[in-house]
């Protein structure tokens, strides 16, 4: 009887392992060429070490994938002198800070033979150091857990944030799964960068600064330098597409404006006044003003003055030709009329249109207008 329960026992327990069996998951088999190896400073500071191999590795599951990190030597101070005292001894001339990196990557049922797996170990410039600079790095011993491999290694690639290395790891056998590490040995010194002649980023304006950006041509670390705000002088700027000459100015919250200075072609039989002109830096001035004397000597026989125009300047159109002024204004006619704006023109009878204002804002502008018109002046 005992026999036949123990039979029955050892039958039950073979078809749960049979059920487990085929009830656990299958591993699908994976294929990776970078591995990403979580690695943490002593301040706390987490990073990643990347390391990517030459030719993909198949693997069903990653066990373990870190990197440990030591400080050993920090600008020349030793922080741990009885240790690794012949990797110290090796440091170059000029290269005060030495730290140690450790990857650590165990794969479970890979197809990789055990040996050397060689490939580009990238690491973030330590934040451990408060240096402004950027850095030149060499590996200067790979201990493969085996041997000690004292052979410079100088950078494949260096940016403002990384340094990566063409090297290897030692792929042993482990349980039956393979476990590659190393623990290489890397001397930091800070550079002095190169900067090259820099590029324009960003074109200054008379309302914003540009930027200039230059790139270190030894690591490709980047600075930038502002370029002021271009200067708004009181010298006269012309605007060819316009046909016109001004002044402008640039109030506090960036708004352009301009005065009218004179027309680049006064032999134009009709010329009119643009609402808008292109400033030297591609932007644009609302035109606001009339300045003195600016049709002097203007053949124009018809002058279009338009509404953005809210003051003309005394003897504005003195010494013009103009036989018909056409003056465009908003509803509410408000432009401010210098003394004698309309006066001592070359004709003998001038006829001023009024356009856009009606009513009493109509009659007030007329009544201005004609005030500062010569007597044979036309006002409608």
């Amino acid at each position: 009887m005992k026999s036949i329960k123990r039979i029955e026992s050892i039958s039950l327990a073979i078809l749960m392992i049979v059920a487990c069996v085929f009830l656990m998951p299958a591993l699908t088999a994976k294929a990776a060429t970078t591995f990403t190896m979580d690695a943490e400073e002593p301040t706390g500071t987490k990073f990643k070490v990347d390391f990517s191999t030459d030719t993909a590795i198949t693997y069903q599951q990653i066990e373990q994938c870190t990197c440990g990190f030591q400080q050993l030597v920090i600008d020349g101070d030793d922080l741990s002198p009885q240790e690794w005292p012949e990797i110290k001894q090796r440091m170059p001339e000029g290269y005060d800070d030495l730290y140690m990196y450790a990857p650590n990557i165990y794969l479970y049922n890979t197809d990789f033979t055990p040996g050397r797996c060689n490939g580009t170990l990238t690491i973030p410039i330590p934040s451990l150091n408060k240096k402004e600079e950027a850095y030149d790095a060499r590996i200067i011993c790979n201990f493969d857990m085996e041997e000690e491999h004292y052979e410079v290694i100088q950078p494949s690639s260096v940016t403002d944030k990384t340094i990566s290395f063409n090297t290897f790891l030692l792929g042993r056998e482990s349980g039956g799964n393979i476990q590659f590490s190393a623990h290489f040995y890397i001397a930091f010194k800070p550079h002095t960068h190169t900067w090259d002649e820099g590029t324009e980023t960003k074109k200054a304006t008379y309302t914003e600064d540009g930027v200039k950006t230059y790139k270190c041509t030894v690591c490709g670390e980047t600075k930038t330098e502002v370029i002021p705000k271009l200067p708004v002088t009181n010298e006269a700027v012309q605007d060819a597409q316009a046909a016109a000459e001004y002044t402008f100015t640039i109030a506090n919250d960036g708004t352009a404006e301009a005065t009218f200075v004179k027309p680049t072609n006064k032999k134009a039989k009709k010329y009119t006044i643009p609402e808008n002109v292109t400033l030297p830096d591609g932007s644009t001035a609302k035109v606001t003003q009339i300045g003195s004397k600016a049709f002097k000597d203007c053949s124009a026989k018809q002058i279009t003055i338009p509404k953005t125009v809210k003051k003309i300047a005394a003897k504005a159109f003195e010494g013009s030709s103009a036989k018909t002024i056409i003056l465009k204004t908003d509803a509410k006619g408000k432009v401010s009329i210098g003394k004698g704006a309309f006066k001592k023109l070359k004709t003998k009878k001038t006829t001023v249109k009024i356009t856009g204002c009606k009513g009493n804002a109509k009659k007030k502008l007329s009544k201005q207008v004609k005030k500062q018109a010569s007597s044979g002046t036309t006002v409608k």
